[in-house]
């Protein structure tokens, strides 16, 4: 089977390896350098957390049939449905989220059959969206917010990320008990510091884009849009505030995605992906007719 990074089920394969021997080499020196079990068992636990990745590689599958499907899930365990029995779906930009009565299952768009999976659920009327989800939002003169639009694998990133930094604030919290040179030379001491303040910076940086993932939307009504950013603070536009553009495309697969930063006739800034512009909010804005910067 050929491999290319465009495929992301192949690519994490890849990665996911390389951790794993990574990994596992660093936990045999510990144990034969009496570097304590500790720290032994903390990166025999790393090797173990990037053998999931592969599996979910390995055995994830959708066989689709004229009125039924399989799902096989990571672990290997295969159902079988229905279309009928979906309740809905919602398509993202690299996945199918489909809700049955008892299981969320998620069927990839760019490694599996996650598009040719939508076009069975479209031609047995399953609905794209929840028919019992209320809309809750509105801006702060009560007017119901007409479309809100989050980025583009909002939850999958946020929850990276947050992972992200859990790990790089916990090796920075063993090294602090366990590797710390405070009896050594001021060299080893001050590598020791460098590290330590590079790996508490990553966390804090990862927590924040977590938090940018997570909060940042952009909620549109009739003559105005709230755009919110990491925080979740709130700030009211109207939609002829827009002044230009700062366009960065990037590499997704096999597809060119971009990210927009839009200067305000007030001087500020907000952040925006290809997701919230390509959904709505682009078109709103006149978004291709904004002067580049």
């Amino acid at each position: 089977m050929g491999f290319n990074f465009k495929d992301p089920r192949k690519a994490a394969v890849v990665f996911c390896t390389v951790n794993l021997v990574l990994f596992l080499g660093i936990a045999v020196y510990c144990l034969i350098s009496n570097q304590g079990w500790l720290l032994t068992a903390v990166f025999l636990l790393f090797a173990v957390l990037s053998t999931l990745p592969i599996i979910a590689a390995v055995n994830r599958k959708t066989t689709l049939r004229e009125s039924d499907f399989t799902y096989r899930t990571w672990l290997g365990n295969e159902y079988e449905f229905k279309y009928t029995d979906v309740v809905y779906y919602v398509l993202t930009d690299h996945d199918v989220w489909i809700h049955t009565r008892d299981k969320l299952l998620v069927v990839d768009r760019d490694s599996e059959n996650g598009n040719d999976m939508a076009k069975k659920l479209e031609l047995f009327n399953i609905p794209d969206k929840d028919p019992m989800a209320k809309e809750g939002i509105s801006d702060e003169k009560g007017e119901q917010a007409a479309q809100v639009i989050y980025r583009d694998q909002r939850k999958v990133l946020t929850w990276v990320c947050f992972g992200a930094a859990l790990l790089s604030l916990g090796l920075a919290v063993m090294l602090f008990f366990y590797g710390a040179p405070f009896d050594d030379s001021f060299g080893e001491l001050l590598s020791f510091v460098l590290l330590e303040v590079f790996l508490v910076s990553s966390a804090v940086l990862l927590a924040i884009s977590a938090l940018y993932y997570r909060n940042g939307r952009v909620e549109m009504y009739r003559d105005h849009f709230i755009y919110r950013n990491w925080r979740g603070k709130p700030k009211s536009y109207s939609y002829k505030d827009c002044v230009s553009k700062r366009v960065r495309n990037y590499q997704d697969g096999s597809r060119t995605h971009f990210k927009a930063a839009i200067r305000m006739n007030d001087g500020s800034k907000i952040r925006v992906d290809h997701r919230m512009l390509e959904s709505g909010f682009g078109a709103s804005i006149g978004f291709n007719r904004l002067r580049k910067r």
